[in-house]
């Protein structure tokens, strides 16, 4: 493998300060986005149960780390073996970014094995 020269360091120096830079007026988009913005947290489970209290642990540390610092709100949807929650949203939830699903992670092979709801 050849050394790196000069030239090369100069070109690689310039890509990233493009992508931080660049970087820096996108985050000031998404802050200026999600601010007064509150997250929907979509549950396919009942309330109490494992992998509700793991979503629910996950969106609290994640909301931190999202600029702009929106609010969230956590909505259980159990029924249907996990289909009422994603069709929920699939079919009716904003396209925006405000809102997350959380499903039991065996759920994508209900479709894949041809199941019907």
């Amino acid at each position: 493998m050849k050394p790196l020269t000069f030239k090369h360091c100069t070109w690689l120096a310039a890509v990233a300060f493009g992508v931080f830079a660049g970087s820096a007026t996108s985050a000031d988009e998404v802050a200026d986005f999600y601010r007064g913005k509150t997250i929907d947290l979509i549950l396919s489970t009942g309330v109490g149960g494992f992998n509700d209290l793991n979503a629910r642990l996950l969106l609290e540390h994640m909301v931190k780390y999202i600029p702009g610092k929106p609010n969230y709100v956590a909505k259980n949807m159990p029924g249907a073996g996990h289909v009422r929650a994603s069709n929920y949203l699939y079919n009716r939830a904003r396209r925006d970014g405000t809102t997350i699903g959380a499903f039991v992670r065996f759920f994508v092979l209900h479709q894949a094995l041809g199941a019907r709801v």
